[in-house]
Parts: structure tokens; sequence; C-alpha cells
């Protein structure tokens, strides 16, 4: 159950997107981790090869035993489908983080799913609508990646060409995309969009979209407080 809601610590959104965070209890919520849009049938399936799997492992590695209900499981999974273009489920061991805009979703999770709920964070936003707020920053712009797959070596021109910039700064994200990524991946690169990188000029934009076009889904202005 949802006693109270508690403010977030940050005047930013979950992941620059949701406006609220359920952290919740659920043994076997692993199963749930790369929830996405598919058919309920193909979902269903997926996690019992995944329980199936754990089973074997249990069996052969006599790993201590975790009582969970496949089933609950499942019903839980069944219910988030509709609502995942508008949320997102993070796992970790047995804690499931539910972020997403729709408090009625959170309820609906808390109650119907009986879940021990750890808490409900609010991401309460006073700034102005499309900015970034920051204590101090030298760069008066952000821009923000879209979450899209390009070649490797579309991926390393980009990485050579923010890299060389004397005027910009990279997110710790993107620098530990950029030292373990490109070179490494075979294909294709994903990037995510919590990517971005700081700067100062819109002709820094202007030339990042003549290697990648589309890939910047947004460009905010950097308030200091």
């Amino acid at each position: 159950m949802i006693d109270q809601v508690r403010p977030s610590n940050s005047d930013r959104l979950f992941f620059d997107r949701y406006r609220w965070c359920l952290n919740f209890r659920m043994p076997g919520i692993y199963f749930l981790r790369g929830l996405k849009s598919e058919s309920p049938e193909a979902l269903e399936t997926r996690i019992k090869q995944r329980h199936a799997q754990w089973l074997v492992y249990s069996e052969k590695y006599r790993t201590r035993a975790v009582n969970f209900d496949v089933d609950k499981i499942i019903a839980l999974a069944k219910f988030l489908l509709p609502h995942m273009a508008d949320s997102k489920l993070t796992v970790s061991q047995y804690w499931g983080y539910l972020y997403c805009n729709d408090f009625a979703v959170i309820e609906s999770v808390a109650k119907e799913f009986l879940v021990p709920v750890r808490y409900v964070k609010e991401a309460v936003v006073t700034r102005a609508k499309n900015t970034v707020m920051l204590r101090h920053s030298d760069y008066a712009l952000r821009s923000y990646f879209r979450e899209r797959l390009t070649s490797v070596d579309t991926a390393k021109r980009i990485q050579d060409y923010l890299t060389c910039q004397p005027d910009v700064r990279i997110s710790s994200a993107l620098s530990a995309f950029f030292a373990h990524g490109p070179a490494n991946y075979r294909g294709s690169c994903l990037f995510q969009r919590y990517y971005f990188f700081d700067h100062n000029s819109d002709a820094t934009v202007t030339l990042f979209n003549l290697m990648a076009p589309g890939l910047i889904r947004q460009t905010m202005p950097v308030l200091t407080k």
C-alpha cells in the first residue's frame, strides 16, 4: 500500500521523462528485465522460459531456494504491457523500480498485486519546461541523444568529433560508452536517450547533424541557480 509520496531530491524528471517512481519488492521480478512491447502470449512464454532456466540453474548449483509466484509475475507483466509506451521498469535482484507519468498505474501495482512498497517518489520540477537547471555550468546548452542504433563507423565519427571540440563537455555515461563501446562493437552501436553533451553554440549541433541526422532529440538551454 502507498502511505505517502516522497519528493525527489533532484529538480528533474526521472530519466528526464517520468514523474513518478515506485520501488517495490517482488521475488522473481528479474524475470521482467527488458520488459517491452510484445504480445501477451510471447511475454508469458519468455517468462516461463526464464523460470525454467532458473530452476535448472538452482538445481545444478544447489542455490538457496526462493519462493515466488510465477503466475503473479506474469499477471503483473501483462498488466504493465499496455503502459510501457509511457513507462519504464528496471530491476535489481528482488526490487523493481517502475517509472511512469500516470499515478493510477503506480496505485494499481501497489494495491492489486499487494507488493511491499519501499517508497514512491515524485519528481517535482520547479524549473521552466525544457530547460536544464544546474548550480554551476560553463556551458549554455545541453543536447540529448535519441535512443537509436548507428553503424560503428558513425559512432566513431561522433566520438572523434565531440572529443576534439574544445568547447564541449561530454556526460559521464557518454564518455563511458565511448571508452568501452565503438571500438569493441561489431555491426552497430546503441546510443541511449540519457546520453548528452554540453556546449555553447548551435553550430556544434548543426555540424553534428551532418554526421548523424536525427540522432539529437532535443537541445535545451542551461540555467544556473
